[in-house]
């Protein structure tokens, strides 16, 4: 196991990153992570016995806090986080706003005629109708705001947020287009509430959620090894167990960042919280000591380097094992 500080750029770290230039790595190398606040909303057009006609979900950096269900016992909002009842103990109103909320969207959904379908012609059928919407600061303190409906589990329309115009994902979102145009009031509003209390919102969820949100709970990173053929293996690394969801994994063969026949698996949650990570190469049988797996995470400053070692056929460590060791001598430098 070898390892170095973080370095914000690719070429400062001695990595030769062709194709690519190294900058265009260096919030993945750097364990950037985002702060979000986002809402998800589904509506059914044939609700049934197991299936309501809508839905809401609310997600603080990935997190679920809020939870409604046209057809649950309460039919309110529902924590789904621990801060929220602090939030509501403080507050006295927060979940009557988010019950609310979530009501007046469900209203539009069953009022609005896009929901017919995304020609404006009735079909016959199960249709869903979504709603994507939130606010995000990224790395650099870069903000971002969006606004997107779904129609059948498809893009149907994005809101710009310049010119207020919305934005057609396909011809049969056209209608539906020329519809809300002809009423910018809406999108006044939903820009004005993704430009301040959406902000101010996040700030307040991370405040509160705090020993939740901003925890750092490091990876535990195994790398294995298994022959395809005669000649050709597939190494293996696997990182699990981390928060939060945001981290950068990656093979290095002799110091070059490696590509090409490197196969990644998106990121997985569990259901404590945290997140899994999967990368495979494959590679020549004879050059397997030649390759390392890099992995970089928010809990570290360290890059955690491991390769695979025989006999032993995998090799198992966590970043937390690195406490005490940022004075040894890196084997190789990257």
């Amino acid at each position: 196991m070898k390892i170095q500080k973080a370095a914000p750029c690719a070429e400062a770290l001695g990595l030769r990153t062709a194709p690519y230039t190294g900058c265009t790595l260096a919030c993945a190398l750097a364990g950037c992570s985002a702060r979000s606040l986002r809402y998800h909303y589904v509506s059914w057009s044939e609700p049934g016995q197991r299936l309501p006609r809508f839905m809401a979900l609310g997600y603080v950096n990935d997190q679920p806090f809020i939870h409604y269900d046209s057809q649950g016992d309460t039919q309110r909002a529902e924590p789904r986080a621990p801060w929220v009842w602090e939030m509501e103990k403080d507050d006295g109103r927060f979940l009557e706003r988010e019950t609310q909320r979530f009501r007046n969207a469900e209203v539009f959904f069953r009022e609005n005629p896009a929901q017919q379908s995304s020609s404006g012609n009735h079909t016959a059928g199960l249709h869903t109708w979504q709603r994507r919407y939130g606010c995000e600061i990224l790395h650099g303190d870069h903000r971002n705001r969006f606004w997107h409906y779904g129609y059948d589990g498809q893009d149907f329309l994005s809101l710009d947020m310049e010119t207020l115009t919305w934005t057609a994902a396909s011809v049969e979102a056209q209608t539906t287009k020329r519809e809300w145009e002809a009423r910018t009031k809406n999108a006044e509003i939903y820009k004005d509430y993704l430009e301040r209390e959406c902000f101010d919102s996040l700030w307040r969820h991370l405040d509160y959620g705090r020993p939740t949100l901003l925890r750092k709970e490091p990876p535990v990173v195994r790398v294995s090894r298994r022959a395809l053929n005669d000649s050709r293996d597939v190494l293996v690394c696997q990182a699990y167990g981390f928060y939060p969801r945001q981290i950068s994994a990656m093979w290095i063969q002799d110091g070059e960042l490696q590509l090409q026949n490197t196969f990644y698996r998106n990121v997985t949650p569990n259901v404590d919280g945290t997140y899994n990570l999967r990368l495979a190469i494959e590679i020549d049988s004879k050059d397997w000591d030649h390759y390392q797996c890099r992995v970089d995470h928010a809990s570290s400053a360290q890059h955690l380097v491991l390769d695979w070692e025989a006999p032993g056929g995998e090799r198992r460590a966590s970043a937390a094992d690195l406490k005490g060791q940022e004075g040894s001598k890196p084997l190789r430098t990257l």
